[in-house]
């Protein structure tokens, strides 16, 4: 069960919040599609989600968010993401190493886990989005979409029960959006729990529960 009670943001450079008293509830297996405008905070609260905010940008949040009964605001951002993997819509915000491989194997040191597992889990992921045969590649030789299909594989690698996903679908199209409606379908079905940001979702039919920011 992930829970969120009256959440509120505030930066430093706002006179008002940018949304105040969120509360909302979701079950193993749901879907939430975030909707609203351009700056009205559908980014920002995957940010809080994350810990991003307040953690590395600066602002005001109160609020509770809790994960199967853990309180995710006291956590690092390091052991937050134990529970969470989360795609920013900026696929340069993310990709460091030389290699595909390594951004997908680095996010599974931090979960500590065994060589085998993580091999298991980086050849799975490949497989899923098409990656297999460039995972020697580097990453900045990638276009925007293969970029994107890159950290939903990293996502798809960690396995957490919390995905978060700030428009995962622009720039995507055939092959790249297939693979992206059939993981989430397949991560419902897991009972794993989808919150994502999108203006126009190519799948609204995934949505258990939608938000309108702004309105």
């Amino acid at each position: 069960m992930f829970e969120i009670a009256d959440l509120s943001l505030r930066y430093p450079s706002q006179a008002e919040f940018l949304w105040q008293k969120l509360r909302l509830r979701l079950k193993p297996g749901e879907l939430l599609w975030l909707r609203g405008a351009n700056g009205c905070g559908k980014t920002s609260l995957l940010n809080a989600i994350s810990g991003i905010v307040p953690q590395r940008v600066a602002a005001e949040l109160t609020g509770t968010i809790h994960l199967d009964g853990t309180d995710l605001r006291p956590l690092p951002l390091n052991v937050r993401h134990r529970h969470l993997a989360y795609q920013m819509s900026d696929p340069e915000q993310q990709l460091f190493f030389p290699r595909l491989s390594k951004e997908i194997v680095f996010a599974l040191e931090n979960q500590a886990l065994p060589p085998a597992e993580m091999r298991s889990r980086l050849d799975a992921a490949g497989r899923r989005f098409g990656l297999n045969n460039w995972l020697e590649r580097e990453p900045v030789t990638l276009s925007q979409g293969q970029k994107k299909l890159l950290l939903f594989a990293v996502c798809a690698a960690m396995q957490t029960p919390l995905l978060l996903l700030d428009e995962p679908a622009a720039g995507l199209s055939g092959a790249a959006l297939d693979a992206l409606g059939a993981w989430l379908r397949e991560w419902r079905a897991a009972g794993r729990i989808v919150i994502l940001a999108e203006h126009a979702f190519p799948f609204p039919e995934l949505a258990s529960q939608v938000l309108e920011l702004g309105g």
